[in-house]
């Protein structure tokens, strides 16, 4: 079992995300974030180790008080896999609240491209499919560089997505 904390955001502002999850389902390209069951978000960290439980618990506690936005940007993929998302810029307040939940945990116990140095800030398009059809769908329908709110950071285990405990970012 899979471990993740992530930020989620006011339900107004992703719906043109959830938008383009639905049009890459409608054009049979890829409906797994749909499938998912999850909102739309931006995972700081991710664990293997169910070991790992106890200190991110500790860690989602560091996102009481914090105010964290970001402006999603273009269009990208992993390269090598099906992997499209969206870039995300959080400035300081974002790069701080991922060091400082990284730094709770082992730097073993977290996935390598989660680690701090290595982690690229997205949010997730599609996870399989043909990642070149998802690319030009996507970049075709996104035109918009919307400012997002993070209202919660979550832990979550996963595949399927449980929920196991939600802190709210400001009060």
């Amino acid at each position: 079992m899979a471990l993740a904390l992530s930020l989620v955001f006011e339900d107004e502002a992703v719906t043109n995300v959830r938008a383009l999850w639905q049009a890459l389902a409608d054009a049979d390209i890829s409906r797994d974030m749909l499938d998912l069951g999850y909102p739309p978000h931006l995972t700081l960290v991710v664990a293997d180790d169910d070991g790992a439980e106890a200190a991110m618990r500790r860690a989602l506690q560091l996102g009481h008080g914090r105010d964290v936005s970001i402006r999603l940007g273009g269009v990208n993929r992993f390269a090598g896999t099906p992997i499209v998302w969206l870039a995300c810029d959080g400035g300081e307040a974002l790069t701080s609240l991922h060091t400082a939940i990284a730094a709770q945990l082992p730097l073993d116990a977290i996935r390598p491209y989660y680690r701090p140095g290595q982690w690229t800030p997205h949010m997730t398009l599609q996870t399989v499919g043909n990642a070149e059809a998802a690319l030009l769908l996507a970049g075709n329908l996104w035109d918009t560089r919307p400012l997002l709110r993070a209202t919660r950071l979550e832990l979550a285990s996963f595949l399927p997505v449980q929920l196991l405990e939600s802190v709210p970012l400001r009060d």
